[in-house]
């Protein structure tokens, strides 16, 4: 009985210590996109890039321009060690995206000198008829978004320039 209870005890403590069994922090106050499309933009971040982005449920926009729904995530650690990658944005997901509804977060690990930070986020961002016909020309992509939250005002001011 004594065996088991040392062992339950020790299995306890491991895993309050354990890097998985930490909290995310959450950011944002609408979950944009589904579970899939977050674990495949963290997956692009588990396989080795630093930083990953890209643009779903894209539908016309206010003033002619375009609206797309931004996913993004991000590592940045010492030396490039992703020890914790799935159990990080798992977290996120679970925590941040399920269970508050929120569109996104960022999950730390430090020790022993090593540090990882994993971050997972989605957005819908508008561009001008303007802009885009001016990426399309200059061969720019995905730059210069604007949140919808943005002054409406500023997208009728700059679509009449």
């Amino acid at each position: 009985m004594k065996s088991f209870t040392a062992v339950s005890v020790l299995a306890t403590a491991l895993a309050a210590l354990a890097p998985g069994a930490s909290a995310a922090n959450c950011y944002g106050s609408a979950t944009w996109g589904s579970v899939q499309e977050y674990q495949t933009t963290a997956s692009a971040i588990c396989r080795g890039s630093e930083s990953y982005t890209w643009q779903s449920d894209c539908q016309r926009g206010p003033v002619g321009g375009q609206c797309c729904t931004q996913h993004e995530a991000w590592f940045k650690g010492t030396r490039g060690r992703r020890d914790y990658c799935w159990d990080a944005f798992n977290n996120i997901i679970a925590q941040c995206i399920q269970k508050e509804g929120r569109n996104g977060g960022e999950w730390t690990w430090s020790s022993g000198g090593l540090t990882q930070n994993y971050y997972l986020q989605s957005n819908r961002v508008c561009r001008s008829k303007r802009e885009l016909q001016h990426n399309a020309i200059n061969g720019v992509i995905s730059e210069g978004a604007f949140n919808t939250t943005s002054d409406a005002t500023s997208v009728e001011t700059e679509e009449s320039k």
